[in-house]
Order: structure tokens, then C-alpha cells, then sequence
């Protein structure tokens, strides 16, 4: 089994979002370090612009990934970011997608869809252990 040793958050520019999600990551995985990869709605960003503009956020991890080792992925939106009037449910679903679009970048991480609501209460909307619950020692 491999254990999960070090976190990377890909986050809006919102730095409040910092606190919450490192306390989650530790809380749940027991990681007191969490690299952050910033761009505007990284969900929306994820699951619709064209390939070329991605491959800069996906460079970033590839580095981080093989530099430090990075396992553990956290894609991160959150309530009150810039949507209008977009129901919670759908912005979460948008959230997932971006998610499973990042695993499919072969960097054999963990990825998390993390939500933060009005609260900051965290939420995972999406786990790629469920897909392969055996690799993973530690799990949320």
C-alpha cells in the first residue's frame, strides 16, 4: 500500500481558502505541508478551456509531483466565488468533473474534489480512492 506523504491544492486566488484546506488535509491525512497551485475558479477553469491553457497548471504539478514527491491532489472551489446564479449542486458537479479530468493526467495522485461552503465546512464531492481503494493506506 502507499502512503500519502505530501499535498498539493489547486485553489482560486482566494487566500482565505488556505486555512481551511490545510486543516482538512491535516485532519485527514495527517499533513502538516500543502503546496497551492492558484488560478481563477480552478474548477471551471479544469473542465472548459482548451488543452493549451491547461497544460500550465498540469506543468506546475508535474514539477511538484516529481520534484517533492507529491501524492495527493486537492482540487478546491468554494461558495461565493464569482457564478451568479448557478445552484450549489451543479457548481459541485462541475467541481467532480475537474477532479477526474485531473486524474487523468497519469501522476498516479490522489485526487480529492474538496467543496467549501458558506461556513468554510469542507466537502469531498469527489475521491479517486473509490476507484482503487486498495492502493491507498491512508484514506479519508
Amino acid at each position: 500500500m502507499k502512503k500519502i506523504s505530501h499535498a498539493t491544492a489547486i485553489t482560486c486566488a482566494d487566500h482565505w481558502l488556505k486555512d481551511p484546506v490545510k486543516k482538512w488535509v491535516k485532519q485527514f491525512f495527517g499533513l502538516e505541508r500543502v503546496d497551492f497551485v492558484t488560478e481563477h475558479q480552478p474548477e471551471i477553469f479544469l473542465t472548459t478551456e482548451k488543452k493549451e491553457k491547461i497544460t500550465d497548471i498540469q506543468q506546475k504539478i508535474t514539477e511538484l509531483a516529481k520534484d517533492q514527491g507529491k501524492e495527493l491532489m486537492i482540487v478546491v472551489a468554494h461558495d461565493g466565488c464569482d457564478y451568479g446564479v448557478v445552484p450549489v449542486s451543479e457548481r459541485q458537479a462541475i467541481l467532480a468533473e475537474a477532479a477526474q479530468k485531473a486524474q487523468r493526467w497519469g501522476h498516479n495522485q490522489r485526487i480529492i474534489g474538496l467543496w467549501l461552503d458558506e461556513d468554510n465546512e469542507p466537502e469531498m464531492v469527489y475521491d479517486s480512492y473509490s476507484a482503487q481503494p486498495e492502493v491507498w493506506e491512508n484514506a479519508a
